[in-house]
């Protein structure tokens, strides 16, 4: 295919209609197994394409294997490059400080070159039946970006930043490397945001013996969904001498018609999984609780009492639980203002492991932290208030990714109720405690 493909021909292309069978079919001439019952088909969960078991398989059995021969790589790129390219790109990379992503601006730069050979790349059956279009945070419009913006500041922040050098680094190289000239002179902009987007939806890492870090996207272990809660596979890279390959294997057993499902990790932030990947993650377990400190605060403590560790600061999303980690942060924000020499001996019961100390301060200042908390939560949950746009069936036809960013704001909405029932609860329980 051509420069002008991703702007022309596969504009609007849907999930629908990309050719699974021609990739299928690639598959099988490069060496990829699938297990008895494995077979890639439209995921109904997600209104996509994944992987499927239509069969009974045990756990511990190899749902696939990719030869190591068909994983694009971001080492591989680079005995492709000049020195002086190399040197230049990390050195641009680093000037962004973007440094920590140049595993995946090579791997970028390895699909560019790819796909600007067309039909004589080894890769041309996978590179066509990628998605052409996205819904992460690169691809919403003015409105839609607003939106995703009042609550996911961070993450729409740090994207733009990656995207930022990567394109300006990308704009040099395409003077440098042949076959990606066309790059620098403007009407390949939306080429580069497709690369780009499709080494962050479906690329994943891997470090050698001499802890070298590659990024690497493996064809047809890319077409594996996410689901926090039901993930069911998991990736073997073998390292032998005699096998290089890239194993899918099963983690427990399943039955037939059973989506096989990867984690894409850090689950406890949906927002993420907006920004990055444009899907809402509806599986998610846990939401991260927010509760931030500034420079007042001790910083040795917050991270030894374990208030930096967001899988610990969560809130359950079934039932809007709350972590005692959580408890334990609010009581210490609660003592660094109120009582400085309490927050230091709630600190020493804590790394001494004194439950009865703990137990004490949290009876003590019981009521004062349950409001803390009550307020944090109705603080949340307005910036979670959805949009006046989403009740808007025209403002939803001009820009479709609104029904998505709403469904976010339906779950964290959902979830942030129940924790605030929770919280409530507590207040009432405390106060018939105190009248009786």
């Amino acid at each position: 295919f051509s420069s002008s493909d991703l702007n022309e021909k596969f504009k609007n292309v849907t999930a629908t209609n990309r050719n699974m069978n021609a990739l299928t079919e690639w598959a099988f001439s490069r060496g990829v197994y699938f297990a008895p019952g494995v077979k890639v088909g439209m995921h109904e969960k997600y209104d996509d394409w994944g992987v499927i078991l239509d069969q009974h398989q045990i756990a511990g059995t190899t749902m696939v294997k990719i030869p190591s021969s068909i994983v694009l790589s971001s080492s591989s790129i680079k005995f492709r490059l000049t020195k002086e390219a190399i040197n230049f790109s990390i050195n641009s990379l680093l000037n962004h400080r973007m440094n920590e992503y140049t595993p995946e601006f090579f791997l970028m730069i390895s699909i560019l070159c790819e796909y600007k050979k067309g039909i004589s790349s080894p890769w041309y059956p996978w590179l066509r039946t990628l998605p052409k279009e996205f819904n992460n945070g690169l691809y919403l419009d003015d409105l839609e970006r607003s939106c995703v913006k009042q609550v996911a500041f961070e993450f729409l922040e740090h994207q733009e930043k990656q995207w930022k050098s990567f394109y300006t680094t990308t704009k040099f190289l395409g003077g440098q490397v042949r076959g990606l000239s066309l790059l620098t002179d403007g009407t390949d902009d939306h080429l580069i945001r497709w690369a780009f987007s499709i080494v962050f939806t479906r690329s994943w890492r891997t470090q050698d013996e001499e802890l070298s870090i590659d990024a690497n996207i493996v064809p047809l272990g890319d077409m594996f969904n996410h689901d926090s809660r039901r993930n069911n596979v998991r990736v073997h890279q073998n390292r032998t001498a005699d096998d290089t390959s890239v194993r899918i294997v099963l983690q427990k057993d399943a039955g037939t018609d059973t989506g096989l499902y990867l984690s894409y990790g850090i689950t406890q932030y949906p927002a993420r999984f907006l920004v990055i990947f444009g899907f809402c993650d509806e599986s998610c377990p846990e939401v991260y609780a927010n509760i931030t400190f500034d420079d007042r605060h001790d910083q040795k403590e917050i991270g030894d009492m374990g208030f930096t560790d967001s899988t610990k600061m969560v809130f359950r999303a079934k039932d809007g639980a709350i972590g005692q980690t959580v408890w334990n942060a609010v009581l210490y924000k609660v003592l660094r203002m109120e009582d400085l020499d309490g927050a230091k001996k709630f600190y020493v019961a804590h790394q001494t492991n004194d439950l009865r100390t703990m137990v004490e301060l949290h009876s003590k200042w019981e009521t004062e932290v349950m409001l803390q908390l009550q307020n944090h939560v109705r603080e949340m949950l307005k910036k979670h208030a959805p949009p006046l746009h989403f009740d808007s069936a025209e403002a939803i036809y001009h820009h479709p990714r609104l029904e998505l960013i709403a469904k976010y704001y339906t779950l964290m909405n959902d979830i942030l109720e129940k924790v605030k029932e929770q919280v409530d609860l507590a207040i009432a329980d405390a106060h018939r405690k105190n009248n009786r």
